[in-house]
């Protein structure tokens, strides 16, 4: 499984996979991934979720990737 991989290449690296596994569940943001994991990424692979088809999206696509060039500098300053 995953996990096993992590474990196995964490402890090639030195380091217990105990510990690493105990710093992992004290993470602030753990609890933020698996609610992101469960909630929008898991259902990514579920075949029977609910999707629009490819053809719903075209009209958006079409007027971002018909912007023209410059609509927006990535060099902006503040300062003007």
């Amino acid at each position: 499984t995953r996990r096993d991989q992590s474990r196995s290449r964490h402890n090639r690296a030195g380091n217990p996979p105990t510990k690493r596994l105990e710093t992992v569940q004290t993470n602030r943001t753990t609890s933020n991934c698996r609610y992101f994991c469960h909630e929008y990424d898991q259902k990514a692979f579920d075949p029977d979720y609910p999707t629009k088809p490819l053809e719903f999206f075209e009209p958006l696509l079409r007027r971002i990737l018909n912007r023209g060039e410059g609509h927006m500098e990535l060099n902006e300053t503040s300062d003007g």
